[in-house]
């Protein structure tokens, strides 16, 4: 999400880590398109908020077309 302190702060870990990895911008109308493809493959490893949102930042990591954690 744009302006999120979450979402930089875990970007700024996964740099340090060395880690490859990708970002989808919420605030964007192509970054939503995106989520929605992932999520056919996560959406039973996601818990929602109470009011069910999905949470923020969304962590998902892949093993080849495999999701390996949410």
């Amino acid at each position: 999400m744009p302006h999120c302190e979450k979402c930089e702060a875990i970007k700024e870990f996964l740099k340090e880590k060395n880690a490859t990895f990708e970002t989808i911008d919420l605030g964007e109308d192509e970054g939503v398109a995106a989520l929605r493809k992932i999520y056919i493959k996560i959406k039973d490893k996601v818990t929602r908020t109470e009011d069910g949102q999905l949470p923020i930042p969304l962590f998902v990591a892949f093993d080849g077309d495999n999701v390996t954690g949410v």
